[in-house]
């Protein structure tokens, strides 16, 4: 088929072609269980694609704005080093405290958090450059050094490795709780509404905690669903947990993330 200046179009066959490319993620469900806040880039990313995202919140987040929180978090950001665990430990600090005037090199759990960090005016955060995890921090460089004091900003739960991991290389560890999660279990009408989601769906899951709160909603019922994971650390948890059709992304990033679910739907189609 030509067009009116001589030129060829494209035929029918390859146009559906090139819209299936520019959208490979059209026709696929992804449910994300960490709050919409909170996944705003791999949401963005995902629905460019075409797909539809629905977000699983597990918690609530509420700021520790008490006076022994605030003293504790002060001490870390005086420190040496200071880790940030989370996008939601930065956001809560900058509520309780001035971050760009920190005496500390500042290191955020990965490259999201070290953004956020980067975002409430901190100059040059670092971060692990493979391993987005605690693991990944406590492999940083800066340990081998001489120990010191440092900071860390966090909340309570989660796995607890970064702490002991510093006190065992010798640091004296200023810990500050900036904020709590509370727990915000699936109501049925909202069991009933994922459980009819049509296939292809998929489930990301990169918190064993917030597996913890809501993951039951899928154990009872695997089949059907497709379940990205974080880390091949969580990839196992869940296997272990009973899901069945489970993929380890290279990392817990957006970009990570997205290239995983691009991955298998331009290689597999999601059948």
């Amino acid at each position: 088929m030509k067009r009116s200046d001589g030129g060829h179009l494209p035929s029918p066959a390859a146009a559906s072609r090139d819209v299936v490319i520019a959208a490979p993620l059209r026709g696929v469900h992804v449910v994300c269980l960490r709050p919409a806040a909170d996944n705003r880039a791999l949401a963005t990313r995902l629905r460019r694609d075409g797909a539809s995202v629905r977000h699983v919140a597990p918690w609530r987040i509420e700021l520790s704005n008490d006076p022994d929180q605030r003293a504790r978090l002060r001490a870390a950001l005086d420190a040496a080093q200071c880790v940030f665990t989370s996008p939601n430990a930065v956001r809560a600090a900058a509520r309780l405290a001035d971050l760009p005037t920190m005496r500390a090199r500042a290191w955020g759990v990965g490259a999201g958090t070290a953004a956020v960090l980067r975002q409430h005016g901190v100059r040059a955060p670092g971060h692990p450059e493979v391993q987005a995890n605690s693991e990944g921090v406590l492999e940083l460089d800066v340990w081998s050094g001489r120990p010191d004091r440092v900071g860390l900003v966090t909340a309570p739960g989660g796995r607890d490795l970064i702490e002991p991991g510093l006190r065992a290389r010798g640091w004296r560890v200023l810990r500050a709780d900036v904020y709590r999660r509370h727990a915000l279990p699936l109501g049925e009408a909202e069991r009933g509404r994922l459980r009819a989601l049509p296939s292809p769906r998929w489930l990301v899951v990169t918190s064993a905690e917030a597996w913890r709160i809501v993951g039951d909603a899928f154990a009872v019922a695997p089949a059907g669903w497709q379940v990205l994971a974080g880390s091949a650390r969580m990839a196992a948890m869940l296997r272990e947990e009973g899901m069945q059709a489970v993929h380890a992304a290279d990392g817990a990033s957006p970009a990570d993330l997205h290239e995983a679910l691009r991955h298998h739907a331009l290689h597999t189609g999601f059948r």
